[in-house]
This record gives C-alpha cells, sequence and structure tokens, in this order.
C-alpha cells in the first residue's frame, strides 16, 4: 500500500492500493495497515456519504475518512500530513 499526497493538496494524504477492490474491502485493508503502523483508530462515526474515523498516532490526531464513492483518505492540517506522510511511508522523521 502506498500513502501519498497530491499535489497542491497539503491537509490529505490518499492510499494507493495494488489492485482495484470495494469500498469496504479497501477500508478494511487500510485500518489494518493503520493499525499495524500504530495508529489507534477510533470508532466509525456515520455520515451520508462516507466514515469518519478520529485517529491519533503518538501526539497527532487526524481523521480518515472512508468515503463511499472515491475510497479512504487521511484528512488534517497541513503539518500533521507532513509528518504522517514520512510516518506512515516507513521512512525515518525528519
Amino acid at each position: 500500500m502506498q500513502v501519498y499526497k497530491l499535489d497542491g493538496d497539503d491537509t490529505h494524504l490518499e492510499f494507493r492500493l495494488p489492485s482495484r477492490t470495494s469500498v469496504e474491502e479497501e477500508t478494511k485493508l487500510v485500518v489494518e495497515y493503520l493499525a499495524a503502523k500504530g495508529v489507534e483508530i477510533g470508532k466509525a462515526e456515520l455520515m451520508p456519504y462516507c466514515d469518519i474515523y478520529k485517529c491519533k498516532f503518538g501526539d497527532l490526531s487526524f481523521d480518515l475518512c472512508a468515503d463511499f464513492n472515491y475510497g479512504c483518505s487521511i484528512s488534517a492540517d497541513e503539518n500533521t500530513i507532513s509528518e504522517l506522510e514520512v510516518l506512515l511511508s516507513g521512512s525515518e522523521r525528519k
């Protein structure tokens, strides 16, 4: 699984899976991936078009959005996204 940031969007991280899958399966895989990295994942808040999970990774707080049309993404402030991009990709913290 690849974690990446879209050009010009400093408040979201996206996930790329090796193959296409259903949104439900993608959500399951992303949650498992984040949990294996040590992310604490809260209970889902059910919204009309997505589920929002409140998450913590050390002292970083962010939302995992499981959008029923577009898949999973992380939403947070620019500083948190920069930190998460490094930490979730497996690289060392700067």
